[in-house]
Formats: C-alpha cells, sequence, structure tokens
C-alpha cells in the first residue's frame, strides 16, 4: 500500500519543463559510467593526474629554455679579432701547443718547430769554430820553434797566428749569423703556420 502511495505522490508532483532548444542528454554508456566509477573510487587518479600536469609542465618550461638558448638563421655574421702572429724561423711543426679558441697568455709557447736542420747549422759553425781554434793554438804552438830558426819563419808563424784569429773572428761571425739565420727561420715558420691557420679559417669559412 505504501509503494503505491509513493507511486502516485511521484506522478503527481510537477515534472521540470525542459526548454524546447535543449537537447535531450545522451545515456551514458558503461565506459563512462566505468570511468567515472574509477575516478570517484580511486583517490590517487587526481594525485597522479596532478603529478602529471606539474611535471609536463617542468619538461616544457625546460625545453622552452633548451630550444630558445639556440639562434637559427640563414645569414648568420660574427664579429671578432684576427691578430695575426709573425714567427721568426720557418720549420717543420712537430707539435700544435694550443687549441681553437683558446684564451693564449703572453709568453706561452704555440707550436714545437723541428729542431734537426737548424741543430745541423749550428753543430756546423761549431764545428769551423773548434777547427779554428785548434789551428790557432797550433800556430801558436809552432811560433817558438819558429822564431829560433830566422826572422822569416817568424813573422810567417805570426802570419798565421793573425790568419787563425781572423779564422776564429770568421768562425764567430758565422756563428752569430746562423744564431740568426736560426732566429730568422723560426720567426718565418712561426709566421707561415699562423698564416695557414688563419687562411684554413677563412676557406672553411668560403670567404676566400
Amino acid at each position: 500500500m505504501a509503494e503505491n502511495t509513493d507511486t502516485a505522490v511521484r506522478e503527481n508532483q510537477p515534472q521540470a519543463q525542459r526548454p524546447a532548444n535543449q537537447p535531450a542528454p545522451l545515456p551514458a554508456s558503461d565506459r563512462d559510467l566505468r570511468w567515472k566509477s574509477f575516478r570517484a573510487g580511486n583517490p590517487r587518479f587526481r594525485v597522479f593526474l596532478i603529478v602529471g600536469i606539474i611535471v609536463l609542465l617542468v619538461a616544457g618550461f625546460f625545453l622552452w629554455r633548451y630550444f630558445d638558448s639556440y639562434e637559427d638563421t640563414d645569414d648568420a655574421q660574427i664579429d671578432g679579432h684576427l691578430n695575426s702572429i709573425s714567427a721568426r724561423v720557418s720549420g717543420h711543426v712537430l707539435k700544435l701547443l694550443v687549441d681553437d679558441n683558446q684564451y693564449v697568455p703572453m709568453g706561452t709557447p704555440l707550436i714545437e718547430i723541428d729542431p734537426k736542420d737548424y741543430q745541423v747549422a749550428v753543430d756546423r759553425a761549431k764545428a769551423d769554430y773548434a777547427d779554428a781554434v785548434a789551428l790557432a793554438e797550433a800556430a801558436r804552438v809552432n811560433v817558438p820553434i819558429t822564431s829560433v830558426n830566422t826572422n822569416s819563419q817568424t813573422s810567417s808563424a805570426q802570419a798565421d797566428v793573425e790568419n787563425a784569429n781572423a779564422g776564429i773572428a770568421a768562425a764567430r761571425q758565422q756563428f752569430s749569423a746562423s744564431k740568426a739565420q736560426l732566429a730568422e727561420a723560426e720567426a718565418n715558420n712561426v709566421k707561415a703556420q699562423n698564416d695557414l691557420v688563419r687562411y684554413k679559417q677563412l676557406v672553411d669559412k668560403q670567404e676566400i
């Protein structure tokens, strides 16, 4: 009897009128019902959703920072300073002691040049100097013996001594000249290596 009364009451209650232009709501599917029940019954879903959103925001921020730090252009120009360094001597480079774009203080060695050719010249000058010294010593030893014999021999020995001294002076001058040539060759080598690096950079940029 109570059920019939409730049914009658429900039937007598006025129903809300739906606007004419409002479409009737579609019935929820089983999939939607299961999804809603999963969200309502699983409290971790909201936590995972919030954590996922935070992770996506952080990842998007770092990606934006990463891609924003790089410039992309088809017509770029770079301002810089090219300082040419002249070398005193020339020669074969054994080792490059610096890298590209490296800060180099004053006095830092840049390259190592093969010293074999210049060492040969120095050794030759030393040998010539030793020969001249030996000739001078021999002439000095022979001076007392020749001076006892005749005055002419004394004069000849003195001339030999002078010639030996002149040979020593010439050997010293030749040694100094060889050292100067060695320094000049090293300077030319450094200049050639610097020109090579500079022209290589220009060729790589297709500027020459």
